[in-house]
């Protein structure tokens, strides 16, 4: 197994499933005791717009969502979801992400295990 393919497994088991097949690791920071975790979306064509002629247009403005602790330390995903526009047109696309729970900046996984914790 190759350096890169254990850190992708070591960072799969702390990260949202599923988000390594659509985001890199860019960078690891850590400021004020939190680490925050940066990751941009890969260059992929969302299958939904498979038959449009699209051009990446860069990325929209990093997200900031809190997710599981480690090690007893805030963690913070730092995402950048990239833009995409149909050539000769005005049309503006991106993938459709539902890892957000809707109103907050929580990962759907950690808002989910958060409100069990409530019961």
């Amino acid at each position: 197994m190759s350096e890169m393919e254990i850190n992708k497994s070591v960072f799969s088991i702390f990260l949202p499933e599923g988000i390594l097949e659509f985001f890199d690791i860019v960078n690891l920071s850590e400021e004020g005791g939190i680490i925050i975790i940066h990751l941009d979306e890969k260059a992929i064509i969302p299958k939904e717009y498979e038959g449009l002629d699209l051009q990446d247009r860069g990325f929209y403005a990093a997200r900031k969502l809190q997710d599981f602790p480690i090690r007893g330390r805030k963690v913070q995903l730092s995402i950048r979801r990239r833009r995409w526009s149909e050539k000769g047109s005005d049309k503006k696309v991106s993938r459709n992400w539902d890892m957000i729970a809707k109103g907050s900046r929580l990962t759907a996984e950690f808002a989910a295990f958060l409100k069990e914790l409530g019961r």
